[in-house]
């Protein structure tokens, strides 16, 4: 009774001062889990534990945090997680990819600053809604399929899809999606890492549509070539049946028995 609906500053812990353990609680919130060390306060005793801080999203849609306090941590490399953990936030931030994690229902509990200016909206506008890239109704229904294929065996996939960005602007996008699983091999939520392709879509369908122009002309030069070779060969067949004719005829007058003059 004296922890509920009180501030989470008057909590009987201590993160350890320095670094970037100070921004734990407000990593988690922004969506990415955090493990830093700390120390629970006992009457006289301090016991240093490890602090796990699980990005939640309450009922309301609104983001919040799980903390647990595992005792056992400390003495199990907790440190050594810290340092893994360390600059994670920003490190997320600074891609130049779409970063984007999700409940199975679709729920956003992480979005990197990249993603938000693509779409045009603030974090706190994403975290806690559903994510729901401005597309077609085929569209939206092949990565619903897209998603549902994803399983323990086989928890990673690549989808394709032209969406609506912030700017009214048609881009196309690859996403490779993970599905997350607890131990009972059930879905507990997707990181999605997403790139706009659309510059490579475009130079695409240009090269293709050169290589079919190229083709088209390249079967009308043909056609050309052939009709040109039939009027040769008819040509060559005239002449050598002429020659044929005029050779008979000067093997005739050569042979006669008389004079003869044309």
């Amino acid at each position: 009774d004296r922890i509920l609906q009180q501030p989470s500053d008057a909590l009987p812990l201590k993160f350890v001062k320095g670094g970037p353990h100070e921004n734990a609680l407000k990593g988690a919130l922004r969506g990415v889990e955090q493990r830093v060390r700390g120390h629970v306060i006992q009457s006289t005793k301090v016991l240093p534990v490890g602090l796990f801080l699980v990005p939640i999203v309450f009922e309301t849609g609104k983001p919040g945090v799980c903390l647990i306090v595992d005792e056992s941590s400390e003495n199990s490399g907790a440190k050594h997680a810290d340092d893994q953990d360390t600059g994670l936030l920003t490190l997320l931030d600074d891609q130049m990819e779409y970063v984007v994690r999700y409940t199975p229902e679709g729920i956003i509990w992480f979005v990197n600053d990249t993603y938000c200016r693509a779409v045009g909206k603030a974090r706190e506008e994403l975290i806690g809604h559903p994510f729901k890239p401005l597309v077609s109704k085929e569209e939206a229904q092949r990565i619903s399929t897209h998603l549902k294929s994803l399983t323990p065996q086989y928890p990673v996939g690549t989808i394709e899809y032209r969406a609506v960005m912030a700017n009214g602007e048609s881009r196309y996008l690859r996403w490779q999606d993970r599905a997350l699983f607890n131990n009972r091999n059930e879905p507990v939520g997707y990181n999605s890492c997403g790139m706009d392709i659309t510059d490579h879509v475009v130079v695409s369908q240009k090269l293709k549509k050169t290589q079919e122009t190229l083709e088209e002309s390249i079967l009308n030069r043909t056609e050309d070539l052939r009709g040109i070779n039939r009027q040769l060969y008819e040509e060559i067949a005239r002449r050598e049946k002429t020659e044929e004719q005029l050779q008979l005829t000067q093997f005739a007058m050569d042979n006669a028995g008389d004079m003869i003059f044309w």
